[in-house]
């Protein structure tokens, strides 16, 4: 059985995210302030991933305006460039440079916060990602790795300053997987925030969680106890525990998902609470057992949106706007999670997000 991991994305998104075709072609503003408000306040920021449908300049700009008109946020996906620190924090390339300055554009044009994901471990949660041949088996306890990654963490909070900066995503993963690379990673980890919080203390910094993995909920494999032993360590220098969920693999009829399935956080982290990444796809699964329908997607954000309430989450963000032609054949059922089909048709679900977006929003205050 495939587990939906965001990082299996990690190159396709890198791609996305090194495009200079998302600054906007025109003079609209695409300002959350155009919006009228109705409904109750929330705590939660919305957004989505810059996943396009297609890799089209007008698909990929629609993605960043689709997510000012209706959220506040957009999720970047970016791996470490290995070539780009070796030799301090502020020598980069004109093309590296060129990539940083068109995201912040977009950024700014649009009046949307960042939300910066740091994609350091491979597709399979074995390896770090992207590492030049001459480092293949090195970890992080390696000073040339630990030196780039820390320079990098460091540009990039200086010359993107996003609100919120994922350093390692769905690391849990890794620990199943390659612990002794899990555990180097941990010890660095600390380096990365402090430098990160030194640099904008207001600048959420957390890792990220795969939490159908986390709570032992993975399709065809033998359930297990939560592994929150892994996240505690950690909850005095991650601001927000975020992690990605895509919970119609286990229970493709929404009503079917535990009761306790999210509230359970709130018993083990007392810390809050980010939706990095989620999605309830459409149609046929990865198998007969998964087939699920527009009216359990709707369901499903209706809980959602429920539970961000009672939970006071601070950031939700849907995997995808829309369905996408660009996502690996393997995982073609992901491709069909997205609030409108690849006809550019809303689902049901899209009335759910569009009502969401409406209400204004209270920001929290932290301690």
């Amino acid at each position: 059985m495939h587990i939906i991991r965001l990082v299996l994305f990690g190159s396709l998104l890198l791609l996305v995210s090194c495009s200079t075709e998302i600054t906007s072609t025109s003079d609209q503003n695409y300002s959350v302030d155009d919006r009228i408000s109705l409904g109750g306040p929330r705590t939660f920021r919305l957004g989505f991933s810059n996943t396009p449908k297609t890799m089209s300049a007008v698909d990929q700009e629609s993605i960043w305006n689709h997510a000012a008109q209706f959220g506040e946020v957009m999720v970047v996906h970016r791996t470490i460039s290995w070539s780009e620190f070796a030799e301090g924090e502020f020598i980069v390339s004109q093309k590296y440079g060129d990539e940083v300055i068109a995201l912040k554009q977009a950024v700014r044009q649009r009046d949307l916060d960042l939300v910066l994901v740091l994609d350091v471990f491979d597709s399979t949660g074995e390896k770090i990602a992207m590492l030049p041949a001459a480092l293949e088996n090195s970890n992080f306890s390696d000073d040339l790795v630990s030196s780039v990654l820390l320079n990098e963490v460091s540009f990039l909070a200086r010359n993107l300053n996003p609100w919120a900066m994922i350093i390692g995503n769905e690391i849990n993963s890794v620990f199943e997987r390659n612990p002794d690379l899990y555990f180097s990673y941990i010890e660095l980890y600390e380096d990365l925030y402090k430098r990160t919080k030194e640099i904008n203390p207001t600048m959420i910094v957390a890792p990220s969680f795969a939490y159908e993995e986390l709570i032992g909920n993975i399709p065809g494999t033998a359930q297990y106890a939560p592994r929150w032993s892994l996240v505690e360590p950690l909850t005095d220098i991650m601001d927000t525990f975020a992690f990605s969920s895509f919970p119609s693999y286990m229970y493709p009829v929404a009503r079917s998902i535990p009761a306790n399935y999210y509230k359970q956080i709130a018993e083990n982290v007392h810390l809050p609470i980010s939706f990095l990444a989620t999605g309830f796809h459409v149609g046929e699964g990865m198998n007969e057992d998964q087939v699920t329908t527009v009216t359990e997607q709707r369901r499903f954000l209706e809980r959602l949106f429920q539970e961000s309430d009672d939970l006071d989450v601070i950031l939700v963000t849907w995997l995808l706007a829309r369905d996408s032609l660009i996502i690996p054949e393997r995982y073609a059922s992901l491709s069909r999670s997205g609030l409108f089909d690849i006809a550019d048709a809303p689902r049901p679900g899209w009335a759910v997000w569009s009502r969401a977006s409406r209400r204004p929003l209270a920001v929290p205050i932290f301690d």
